[in-house]
């Protein structure tokens, strides 16, 4: 679904293909992935402008909670059916949620993103 007024996702990555990165979030793109990445990055920016928003719902003691007993189900899961890329990529996720310090929650959301690009890399050479 579009956003009304704005290009298509297709249409905007047209226009962008071949244009230097405006947004800079990422430093490295020596692969493809990479560029579509920041192809994506550039088209949120486009349909919402520069985002901010809080980290957490605010929802605290009830927050942790429900992450920790995600992490504890992923655990049992994994024990019983073996590794998933879902099930790495929502363990990571999970961790990020769990950390109260900034600084901490970037390097998960980093190992987050690193298990997303690998699992990217995966389903790529599989084609």
């Amino acid at each position: 679904m579009g956003v009304p007024g704005k290009m298509s996702r297709e249409e905007f990555n047209d226009q962008v293909v071949g244009m230097e990165t405006i947004s800079g979030k990422l430093l490295d793109s020596s692969g493809n992935t990479f560029e579509e990445v920041e192809r994506e990055l550039q088209f949120q920016e486009y349909l919402w402008g520069q985002q901010s928003h809080p980290d957490f719902d605010g929802e605290g003691w009830a927050h942790r909670v429900w992450h920790q007993d995600q992490l504890d189900t992923r655990k049992r899961s994994m024990t019983r059916h073996g590794d998933t890329w879902e099930g790495i990529a929502f363990e990571e996720l999970h961790e990020a949620c769990l950390e109260t310090e900034p600084l901490k929650i970037r390097q998960e959301l980093i190992e987050t993103i690193a298990v997303l690009t690998n699992w990217v890399a995966d389903i790529d050479s599989r084609a």
